[in-house]
């Protein structure tokens, strides 16, 4: 007697035990026989979008490109007054890309944990909709975690748009309390986002918030040294606003880690004043040398001007003489007779 009819049970009850799970159609069953399995990717990334719409689709395209393909591509409009997300990647042709568009505007924290709690993937990369990640990226961090002593894999940082600078983030609690952020794109197990409690949306750097939640719960983090991942810098950039709060808002949220590491991140942060004041001399110095001998060419460019137009005078008043001149030699021997003749 076939079991066929049995099966058929199973796949009803595992189809409507997902719908009460999941209402919102969020677990995805790929068919293999008759039985209904999940099939998740390896990586998630999720994307928080706010009116970028220049931005996000080289963003995209960025990962479409990695070499490494096991992966899902989570796109959170985050009630976009512009373009909405789903208009802007109408074209894209890229497997497992999903466009979540909210409601109402709830800030990029809150953007990115409905992102992350949509996801599968056991490792997570989130992202802002403006950054880039190089073709490697994937391939490199994601090989990192076959260690299972690691939480998350972070690279060299190329910043790009109105300033260019290959850098290497020091990711440690110190370095983070001590005004150094790390890099706000990295790839992380989803254990190190639920051990944290996600991103905390009114944190308004939530990302450095999120740095250091993980490293305070022991969290360990490798660097890869290649720049794989490319942070825009430009004038409507979100890390330029509210900069002076930041210190602040860690503060608040782990005052007990401030309070036992103070004289580290004191001699911290006037260790980075001193080198901040040095480097300002040094510019300062630079600066003065280049104002004289900006002066000293501008002295000379004004007296070779000067001696332009006495030249260029000359040469119109040579120009005129040999026109004279020019015509002279044309008028008839006759006329010049009668000129030079005594007169009688």
């Amino acid at each position: 007697m076939s079991d066929r009819p049995a099966n058929l049970v199973n796949v009803v009850i595992l189809r409507s035990l997902c719908y009460f799970l999941c209402p919102g159609g969020q677990i995805r069953l790929s068919l293999r026989g008759d039985a209904r399995v999940r099939n998740e990717p390896s990586v998630s990334i999720v994307i928080t979008y706010f009116d970028y719409a220049n931005f996000l689709p080289e963003t995209v395209a960025s990962i479409a490109s990695q070499t490494y393909r096991d992966f899902e591509v989570i796109v959170v409009d985050d009630c976009s007054p512009g373009d909405p997300a789903r208009s802007i990647l109408a074209g894209v042709d890229l497997a497992n890309l999903a466009v979540l568009r909210l409601d109402h505007n709830l800030g990029p924290a809150a953007a990115c944990n409905v992102g992350v709690r949509a996801s599968k993937a056991p490792l997570i990369v989130a992202m802002d909709s403006d950054d880039l990640i190089e073709p490697t990226f994937l391939e490199n961090t994601v090989a990192v975690l076959s260690d299972p002593e690691i939480g998350g894999v972070y690279t060299a940082v190329q910043i790009f748009g109105d300033m260019e600078l290959t850098y290497t983030p020091e990711c440690t609690a110190l370095a983070i309390m001590s005004g150094r952020p790390g890099p706000t794109t990295f790839l992380y197990r989803r254990e190190v986002y639920e051990s944290v409690g996600g991103y905390k949306k009114h944190v308004y750097h939530h990302d450095n918030e999120f740095w250091l939640s993980a490293l305070k719960q022991g969290w360990k983090f490798q660097c890869v040294e290649e720049p794989l991942y490319k942070y825009r810098k430009h004038g409507g950039g979100r890390s330029r606003l509210h900069r002076s709060d930041e210190l602040a808002e860690l503060v608040r949220e782990h005052r007990d880690l401030f309070a036992s590491e103070l004289e580290a991140v004191a001699a911290a942060w006037e260790q980075r004043h001193w080198a901040t004041e040095d480097r300002y001399q040094v510019l300062d110095t630079a600066f003065g040398q280049l104002s004289r001998e900006y002066q000293h060419l501008h002295r000379e460019f004004h007296a070779l001007l000067d001696a332009h137009t006495s030249l260029i005078s000359a040469s119109r008043l040579h120009d005129r003489r040999s026109g004279l001149f020019s015509r002279a030699l044309n008028y008839p021997r006759s006329l010049f007779d009668r000129l030079l003749s005594p007169k009688g």
